[in-house]
This record gives C-alpha cells, sequence and structure tokens, in this order.
C-alpha cells in the first residue's frame, strides 16, 4: 500500500527563474505504525503541450522514520502521534524554470521498497 499526498504547487512563474542550491521540505507527518518510509519529490510542470512532457523531475528523496534522529540512535514512531521532520533533497539543485513553468511537490509513504525493504507490519518466520 502507498498514499501520495500532494503537498503543494506554484503559480506558473511571470518570468524565467534559476534554483540553484540544496531543496528542503518540511512535512507534518503520521502513521498508525512505529516506522514508516516517507519520500519526497519536486518536479517542474511544463504548460500544457510543450514538447509533450507534462512535468520533469527536479529532485527526490526519502527519510525512515526509525532514523530521523539520525543514523546512530533509532527512534520508534507512536502511532497517531504526529511528527514535524525536514528532508533535504539528495542532490544539489541547478535548474533554470522558463516562464510559464510552476514547481510541484508530492509526498509518499511507505514507496521505499525500492531502496530497501521495510515491512508496514511484522513479518513470521516461515518454520
Amino acid at each position: 500500500m502507498s498514499v501520495v499526498c500532494p503537498l503543494a504547487a506554484s503559480e506558473p512563474f511571470p518570468q524565467d527563474l534559476a534554483i540553484v542550491g540544496r531543496m528542503e521540505i518540511t512535512l507534518f507527518v503520521s502513521s498508525n505504525r512505529t516506522d514508516t518510509d516517507f519520500t519526497v519529490k519536486v518536479t517542474d510542470v511544463y504548460p500544457f503541450g510543450l514538447e509533450g512532457e507534462p512535468s520533469i523531475l527536479i529532485g527526490d528523496s526519502i527519510m525512515r522514520m526509525r532514523w530521523r534522529e539520525g543514523s546512530r540512535h533509532r527512534s520508534s514512531m507512536t502511532p497517531g502521534n504526529v511528527y514535524r521532520i525536514s528532508i533535504s533533497m539528495v542532490w544539489l539543485t541547478c535548474k533554470a524554470a522558463i516562464a510559464m513553468d510552476a514547481f510541484r511537490a508530492a509526498a509518499t509513504a511507505f514507496f521505499a521498497i525500492l531502496i530497501s525493504h521495510n515491512p508496514p507490519q511484522p513479518v513470521k518466520a516461515l518454520t
């Protein structure tokens, strides 16, 4: 199961815009589990009909909640509690957006199976 939540979309830019540096997105998240993976992505949304491509990925990243306080301190979530987290994009960004483009950000929970297995519930050993 995966949950995708659009976070924000900008208005179309009135003029060309350059984005340079490390992007970071702050989320307020909750889960019914003690550990959840959250991913974020930011895309450049082209005006409809431009070269047939609706958007292009600018950056994405992931946070496994058990490591939100650092890789040396494992911390479980309390189901139902709301947590404020900041996720930095993996790579530095250098993007030129043309006038009428817009940026869109989206978050996903439990998409991290592409990174490493993190089952949403305990797995029983086969005997």
